[in-house]
């Protein structure tokens, strides 16, 4: 028969009818009466405890006095098992509890736990693939968020939000589901929250009180963010000492069973935990308790006092002086973009390369915003004082762009730099850093005019101080002009508008072009839609609708074509819809059918047809 610990404690107190037993004094007895069964929990780690020493005693009575908390809620429960609220709790048996029998106890309900484990195994097998989006995960995670927002324990606290993540572009090594209370932060990236992390191996899930480490690194860097958590947790832990009664530890000592720099972090982050076994998740009443317990914690963990550390009140000043620029990195951009990992890391690649890129693409797929993402990935921070942008048009001019003579509003004329000239000085007095010059609508203005000398000497291979020119507008005591190897060069193409013509040979070859998709088939998108409130038949409308709509203009190849289709920026909402019927309606009526008129222009019934088959 499998080892119970409820019931091994029931034996113990029926056997010592009088006495009242400590959890470490029933830990005791374990220790001495299961020597086989211990052995073999040695040898697994699903429940094992990283501070703790399970080949020694006080290893073992220190995780089997944990458990016997843990079991609180069903040692409560128990009709001969009385449970005294003192510290530490004493437990004795009880012959007849308040006339409490087996028959009368309530049923236990095990929803949480279907519900976990419907979740993991839908993990388990979907990892396997490639990241995307998959209905019955999606199913399985909104489940589980759902229950939690319905316990009791999270519905009676207002301020609560709860979120899971399985990976943004790819899948995570260790999934999560968070509890954030908005008084203290909305994010897992900083503060103080509880979590469920699950290992790697999905045998074990441990419900935490944690801090986000993510800003932490970027401003102090990962050894000193560790120190600082392991600080606060040394503050903290005092304060809620009381959860230990109820089997959570006071330590960092959870195994996730990966070597993914995520999980390092989250266990450095860890102030308290409670293992829940994949093969023993709890029922619903004892989750209930556990929840209750270590939200009551984080509630007490919201009065704590917490000082500055030195390190972080050197790091105020400096970002003060605005000497502290957050990190970016690929991850970072992936939790924007709805693009996939290989993509982003191979537009870095040809950009890096290539010194200068050109993002392609039809209204509304996001070259604005996905333009600023990829300059602060290439950079390495999120810093707009290495990133300058300009917009072309048919009036801008080389003495706009490079140097030039302009009215100085005395009646006269005076040289003046232009925006990438000025630009350029700032690049090349900072060598070690990234400097990415932004030009929106290149294909506007007129390039060869525009760009002047700047045509040979943007090439990649024609970069450093060997390729310096003269400038046409430079004096006898100018220097000559060159473009450092640390300015990179994005542009922004819209490929739909007939206006303009096709940008000229000459600058096509000294860009390399990378085309922007629309993306409503992207497992991100759907995720984004869901998110701001807009209903599972309102996205599959807009993703099949749009779909349909872009296939027949990618068809149209004599009046439109593959650069014509319609993006997915028309439908990403930034804040909750609270009417999505109305929110659809109001895009496809004032945004989308102009569009079409302007492509349609001499069919204007197929317009109209496209917009009638959108609200159908």
């Amino acid at each position: 028969m499998a080892f119970d610990l409820v019931n091994e404690v029931y034996k113990l107190l029926s056997e010592h009818p009088s006495d009242k037993f400590e959890a470490r004094e029933i830990a005791e007895h374990i220790y001495r009466s299961f020597p086989d069964y211990l052995e073999e929990r040695t040898k697994k780690s699903a429940h094992r405890n990283k501070s703790r020493d399970l080949n020694t005693k006080d290893g073992w009575l220190s995780q089997l006095t944990a458990e016997i908390g843990a079991k609180n809620p069903q040692l409560v429960r128990h009709p001969h098992i009385e449970v005294l609220e003192t510290r530490p709790k004493k437990y004795l048996f009880a012959t007849d509890k308040t006339g409490t029998s087996i028959d009368q106890l309530p049923i236990e309900t095990r929803e949480f736990s279907d519900k976990l484990s419907f979740f993991l195994e839908a993990f388990r097998e979907r990892r396997e693939e490639p990241f995307s989006y998959d209905e019955l995960l999606t199913e399985a995670m909104n489940e589980l968020k759902l229950w939690l927002e319905r316990s009791k324990s999270v519905s009676l606290r207002p301020n609560l939000k709860v979120t899971i993540s399985v990976g943004k572009g790819n899948w995570t090594k260790t999934p999560w589901i968070a509890i954030l209370d908005r008084e203290v932060t909305e994010t897992t990236q900083k503060g103080i929250y509880v979590v469920f992390l699950v290992a790697e191996d999905l045998s074990v899930t441990y419900l935490t009180l944690n801090q986000g480490m993510t800003q932490l690194s970027r401003s102090l860097g990962d050894a000193a963010a560790t120190k600082e958590m392991r600080r606060v947790s040394a503050v903290v832990r005092p304060k809620i000492e009381k959860i230990t009664d109820e089997g959570f530890t006071l330590d960092e000592g959870i195994d996730l069973k990966s070597q993914a720099s995520a999980a390092r972090k989250y266990e450095a982050g860890t102030i308290a935990h409670l293992a829940l076994p994949s093969d023993d998740i709890p029922d619903d009443g004892a989750m209930e308790h556990h929840l209750n317990v270590v939200l009551g914690a984080y509630e007490l963990s919201k009065h704590v006092e917490i000082s500055q550390s030195e390190d972080q009140s050197e790091q105020s000043d400096l970002k003060e002086l605005n000497q502290v620029i957050d990190s970016y990195t690929v991850d970072d951009a992936l939790d924007e973009l709805f693009l996939e990992r290989q993509d982003v890391e191979r537009y870095l690649d040809i950009w890096r390369h290539k010194k200068n890129l050109i993002l392609q693409g039809a209204p509304g797929v996001g070259k604005s915003f996905i333009a600023k993402r990829l300059a602060y990935a290439l950079i390495g921070f999120k810093d707009d004082g290495k990133v300058q942008a300009v917009q072309f048009h048919q009036s801008y001019s080389y003495e706009d762009f490079v140097q030039g003579y302009r009215p100085n509003g005395n009646q006269g004329f005076e040289r003046k730099n232009g925006s990438f000239y000025e630009f350029r000085d700032r690049a090349l007095a900072d060598p070690s850093s990234t400097y990415v010059f932004i030009i929106d609508e290149i294909n506007r203005g007129n390039l060869s005019k525009i760009f002047g000398e700047l045509m040979l000497l943007i090439e990649a291979d024609k970069r450093g101080p060997m390729w310096k020119t003269r400038l046409a507008y430079a004096s006898d005591n100018d220097q000559d002009f060159y473009v450092p190897d640390n300015l990179f060069i994005l542009g922004m193409m819209n490929t739909a508008d007939r206006s303009l013509s096709l940008v000229d040979y000459a600058l096509r070859r000294r860009f390399a072009f990378v085309a922007m998709e629309p993306l409503y088939g992207a497992a991100k998108f759907r995720a984004q839609l869901e998110r701001y409130g807009i209903p599972e038949d309102t996205i599959n409308q807009i993703v099949n609708k749009m779909g349909e709509l872009n296939q027949a203009i990618e068809s149209d190849r004599t009046n439109l074509g593959p650069g014509f289709r319609i993006g997915h920026s028309f439908f990403t909402p930034t804040e909750d819809v609270d009417d999505p019927e109305a929110w659809y309606r109001r895009i496809v009526e004032t945004e989308i059918y102009p569009l079409l008129e302007e492509y349609w222009f001499d069919a204007p019934e197929t317009a109209d047809q496209w917009r009638n088959e959108l609200l159908r």
